[in-house]
């Protein structure tokens, strides 16, 4: 309102108030007429009424009472229009600054949303190791090892983890101590002023696969230096199956580093690769090569070296050889093995401590078919475990960067409501929950929660859902990290968007679910279930046996879950497990101006904060309105409580029990916060 209204709705009032005083209850022609000759007089109500220059005495006027009273009264009107004015633009600037710094601090939620997405893709691009901080375990030592927790078989000689091997005698070393020279065979592929290959074929070569002490040295002289390539064929007699292969060299500084390419054959004609992810290794003191349990007959190892190892008599000498080359046919435990690292912190700099954000883990490892590795990381000694996949992985299961702000601090109860004190509208209401322990920005509020078995209505559709154009929909909450695995078989649904069908993994957080009606349907209230068939029978302990048409793929209990019988702890037939938290709505965040002023009576997807309060619409003459819940959940922040140490954990499986995965060394790259010592 600028001020010449304000002043024509002051005369206005001033009108009402004579006749008022008149006990003469004014018609609106009256006051019309009244307001006109204000209007006629007083033509421009944006200036003052009042002005010195109107308040002159002529020489020999007499001193009049009554016109010094006009005058005062005329300036007490003038300032009381200039307060009212003044003091109502100071309200709305102090509203609008208020609905400003909101909108600023969602901004910078957005804003900082957006810098930890780029924060994520650094840690997650090979090349910023510069940029952070990371360590690194090539598996040489125990140090960094915690081997209280680790079952996994560490082999310190080859600098690799796999799982455990031989469980109830099961490991397979093949016996060679059968072989004869005549199954060897040893030539020197690089031809190139070779001067001579001593001993090529003898009882030596033979000692690298038969038990004992005695080795396999093998030299190579030439007139030139450079790369010098030899290849060993072993000829095992028949066709065995084999999973791994160990090499391994002398380990000392004589003979250097030499590299092992392995190849296999069934009829020494058409050769190929030994199926690891590494069928080609750097050898310094072991290499280990695992694949799946395959049929080989033919071994070839093709040995070269990068550089010569001695010199003699101006001859460049090169030492090939091996202390053991086994084979093996093995049968790996059930349950894999474990590693787990002692707690690893990033390096503080001077004056500053280093406290841990976010990180990711880059892993050289050898995964065949069938088999995994699931890395985990604790940023709290071990109580909680976040999955994390590598961030070389092509197909990645999990998110490839664990961040603590993405790590849930707290789910309330369910929350009721209350009138707001001083309310602007009938339509607005605050939760009851003290929101001055939680940030705003980082809180969801979770409208119109559901309950298993409960099936009463919010605003007239089924309390959890949101019902619109033939499909059901609700917001949804998993809390386990690696997910909620159900299977809808040949049923088509929408999760965040996108069709789902088939065995689908909803993994941990936040995500949006919608149905079409008909595969949603309802069994009615449900107590405890204590019985469930395959063919889609459900017994109730209160309404006895009922069926579902839907069984299993009935999309609303996929979601909801049924409240099972908590003494039943394992069923084949259970399918319907459900979400944690299942809603019909999750309202954004906006400014109290707005949700007081601005938001519709029926604008449901809105909350707002306005001192300890959380602030929603809400029609209290809808008759199931009382049904309705909601849950309050907040999130750690990245600049507070933050760790100093995190652990990293890696679980071998495999569902061929004759091939191990192969973690050859991982690194993690730390995302640290400093802040200065006190």
């Amino acid at each position: 309102m600028n001020i010449a209204d304000r002043y024509r709705a002051f005369l206005a009032n001033m009108v009402i108030q004579e006749y008022l005083l008149a006990q003469t209850i004014p018609s609106l022609s009256n006051l019309q007429a009244d307001l006109n000759e204000y209007d006629e007089w007083f033509t421009d109500m944006s200036k003052p009424m009042s002005s010195f220059l109107d308040l002159q005495v002529d020489e020999r006027d007499e001193s009049s009472a009554e016109l010094f009273n006009e005058m005062q009264q005329t300036f007490l009107n003038d300032l009381s229009v200039l307060y009212q004015q003044v003091t109502a633009e100071l309200q709305d600037s102090g509203v609008f600054l208020n609905r400003n710094i909101a909108e600023i601090q969602m901004l910078k939620a957005r804003l900082k949303g957006l810098e930890d997405r780029v924060e994520e893709l650094l840690l997650q691009n090979k090349d910023t190791e510069g940029y952070y901080l990371f360590f690194t375990d090539t598996f040489n030592s125990l140090q960094y090892i915690d081997t209280l927790n680790t079952t996994a078989q560490i082999d310190l000689k080859a600098g690799i983890v796999a799982m455990k091997e031989g469980a109830g005698g099961n490991t397979k070393k093949l016996n060679l101590n059968f072989m004869e020279l005549t199954d060897l065979r040893f030539q020197v592929i690089t031809r190139s002023e070779i001067e001579g290959a001593t001993g090529a074929v003898d009882k030596r070569t033979l000692n690298a696969f038969k038990d004992g002490d005695d080795v396999w040295r093998q030299n190579v002289t030439s007139l030139q230096s450079g790369n010098m390539t030899v290849e060993l064929i072993v000829d095992i007699g028949e066709d065995i199956e084999i999973s791994k292969i160990e090499y391994e060299s002398f380990n000392d500084s004589a003979f250097g580093l030499m590299t092992v390419a392995v190849q296999y054959s069934i009829d020494n004609y058409n050769w190929f690769d030994f199926p690891s992810e590494f069928p080609t290794q750097n050898i310094y003191h072991k290499g280990v090569y695992t694949c799946n349990t395959t049929e080989m007959r033919y071994i070839r190892f093709t040995l070269t070296k990068a550089g010569y190892d001695t010199i003699d008599e101006g001859r460049f000498v090169y030492l090939f050889g091996a202390k053991h080359i086994d084979f093996y046919g093995i049968s790996y435990d059930e349950d894999g093995g474990q590693l787990q690292s002692q707690p690893l912190f990033p390096a503080a700099k001077a004056g500053q401590d280093a406290y841990i954000n976010r990180v990711s883990i880059e892993a050289c490892e050898d995964v065949p078919p069938n088999t995994d590795i699931l890395y985990s990381v604790s940023f709290d000694a071990g109580e909680t475990w976040v999955p994390v996949s590598p961030i070389n992985r092509a197909d990645p299961k999990f998110p490839q960067v664990a961040s603590l702000n993405k790590i849930q601090l707290e789910m309330s109860a369910e929350v009721g409501t209350t009138a707001i004190d001083g309310v602007v509208g009938a339509y607005d209401i605050a939760l009851d929950y003290d929101a001055e322990v939680v940030d705003a920005i980082s809180t969801t509020i979770w409208r119109n929660v559901g309950e298993q078995g409960v099936v009463s209505t919010v605003r007239k559709v089924q309390r959890g859902w949101i019902f619109d154009d033939e499909y059901y929909s609700c917001y949804v909450w998993v809390e386990n990290f690696y997910g909620l695995t159900i299977d809808m078989g040949d049923t088509v649904a929408e999760l965040d968007g996108a069709s789902i069908t088939g065995l689908v993994t909803i993994p941990y957080g936040r995500h949006f679910f919608r149905t079409r009606q008909h595969n949603w349907r309802s069994l009615g209230t449900l107590t405890v279930i204590t019985a469930e068939t395959k063919g889609g029978t459900i017994t109730d302990s209160i309404q006895g046996a009922i069926s579902d048409k839907l069984y299993p793929f009935n999309h609303k209990y996929l979601i909801e879950g049924i409240p099972y019988d908590t003494s039943i702890t394992t069923w084949d037939n259970q399918v319907y497990f459900g979400v944690d938290v299942y809603a019909g709505l999750r309202p954004a965040l906006i400014s109290s101006f707005d949700i007081l002023n601005n938001a519709k009576d029926d604008d449901y997807v809105r909350f707002a904060k306005r001192g300890s309060q959380f602030i929603v619409k809400y029609d209290p003459g809808t008759p199931d309105v009382a049904n309705e819940k909601f849950k309050i959940q907040s999130f750690t922040s990245a600049a507070e409580n933050l760790p100093e140490t995190v652990i990293i954990r890696a679980n071998f499986t495999s569902d061929d029990g004759s091939v191990t995965p192969i973690l050859y060394d991982y690194k993690v790259k730390f995302d640290p916060f400093y802040e200065a010592q006190t």
